[in-house]
């Protein structure tokens, strides 16, 4: 190259190339932790925001009409709501309503040493000493629908269960409790120059809530006889 041969020529083009590479890979690493900084601080923001309210309403549960010599069913329905209480709108995708016996503690099961433990929440654990037992398959409805502030979701429920006298099977003497869960994320909208180096570099930013945020519990319940 013209004046190539120069060492001093030289000297001021290598210099000149070196602090070129560390400016701009300065600006780049600026640029990344900005934008790394910027998605984190607005996720924490969003889940700080990222409240729903939920209820199951209208219960009702009694013994299911059916024809003559068809077996004996009893029957449990409502709705399960869920109501935007936060700063954002957020998308459900799906809910999930299961149905679960509570079989009674037998005597023999019972210590004669201390308290035994029935707590609802304990039960519904896998492996828990006295689990609730699912009743068929879970119920998932899809929704994929938006929901504003202040907004409600509902959506209505029913199962029929066929009963018989069978401790430790579906039985007429067992209790039985209803969970109903959603699945529901929030979207930031990339607005400003952050938020859009936030996307372009670590992605959409996707907050969801936790698989438990929107569960909701009966309480236990005989569903062959009428509601109090």
């Amino acid at each position: 190259m013209l004046g190539m041969h120069d060492k001093e020529k030289r000297a001021q083009v290598e210099f000149f190339i070196k602090n070129s590479v560390l400016i701009i890979g300065a600006i780049v690493a600026l640029l990344f932790g900005t934008a790394h900084w910027a998605k984190s601080d607005l996720e924490q923001t969003l889940k700080a925001k990222l409240i729903g309210d939920t209820d199951i309403l209208s219960l009702d549960h009694n013994r299911y009409a059916t024809g003559p010599e068809e077996g004996e069913f009893c029957y449990v329905r409502g709705s399960y709501n869920i109501t935007n209480t936060g700063a954002y709108p957020f998308t459900v995708e799906s809910v999930t309503i299961e149905l679960y016996e509570l079989p009674f503690i037998t005597t023999n099961q019972l210590s004669t040493e201390g308290p035994t433990s029935y707590t609802l929440s304990e039960r519904l654990q896998k492996g828990s000493k006295f689990a609730a037992i699912p009743v068929g398959k879970p119920i998932v409805l899809p929704i994929h629908e938006q929901f504003g502030l202040k907004n409600e979701l509902q959506r209505s429920f029913g199962f029929i269960v066929p009963m018989t006298n069978d401790v430790g099977g579906h039985s007429k003497f067992s209790n039985y409790i209803v969970v109903a869960n959603a699945k529901a994320y929030i979207e930031s909208e990339a607005n400003s120059l952050a938020d859009r180096l936030a996307s372009f570099i670590s992605g959409s930013i996707n907050i969801a809530f936790k698989p438990n945020d929107l569960k909701h519990i009966t309480k236990s319940m005989n569903i062959c006889q009428p509601p109090l």
